[in-house]
């Protein structure tokens, strides 16, 4: 009669065994399947109406996916080291980042999501210590802006908002694209955000 009580409770060890096992794996699985799929960061509309895009906050997937560096070193330092786009301590209102020691050929994705269809200008807040380069926007791999200016803006500490109106977006998920073309005095200027705003409400 003990040897049956016994063998019944290693029995039920075994089974309790098992079933933690099983939920582990089960845990691990719900983990890395979230790991992976992270690759963005959708950015939806405030009030339905516009879009502030911090310039730092490109999409996840690194190299070649959310973002093309000339060099995989972050110059300053900053926010997502372990990247390859430059990023410093912005002194812009609010505060907060920036990516500077921008060069050509370079470029920055953002996943959005428009929630109304209309007609948006366009705000990127820059800085630049001497004339700035140029610059375009594409939304989902059509240039929407055509060529823009970063301005000198008196030193790299002074900022300015260069803006671009009556770009159409249709409602839903876009892949916004910061896309930079031509060097100015130094580099093309730093760039602190994006602001998408529906015209006309």
């Amino acid at each position: 009669m003990r040897n049956w009580i016994f063998l019944g409770l290693v029995f039920g060890m075994c089974l309790s065994c098992i079933g933690q096992a099983e939920a582990k794996k089960k845990i691990i699985s719900k983990k890395s399947n979230a790991k992976t799929s992270e690759t963005t960061d959708i950015k939806k509309q405030s009030s339905g109406t516009d879009i502030k895009i911090e310039a730092e906050d490109f999409d996840k997937g690194g190299e070649g996916v959310g973002y093309h560096e000339t060099d995989a070193i972050n110059s300053g330092k900053q926010y997502r080291t372990t990247e390859g786009v430059d990023i410093q301590v912005c002194n812009d209102i609010g505060g907060g980042f920036n990516v500077g020691w921008v060069r050509v050929g370079e470029w920055l994705k953002y996943t959005i999501n428009i929630e109304t269809a209309g007609k948006y200008t366009i705000e990127v807040r820059v800085s630049c210590d001497g004339q700035g380069g140029k610059f375009h926007i594409e939304f989902d791999d059509v240039d929407k802006t055509g060529p823009m200016t970063v301005p000198d803006t008196g030193g790299w500490a002074t900022w300015q908002t260069v803006t671009k109106t009556g770009v159409s977006l249709d409602a839903g998920k876009h892949v916004m694209k910061l896309s930079m073309d031509a060097i100015g005095a130094k580099f093309i200027g730093n760039f602190n955000y994006i602001n998408l705003k529906l015209e006309g409400k």
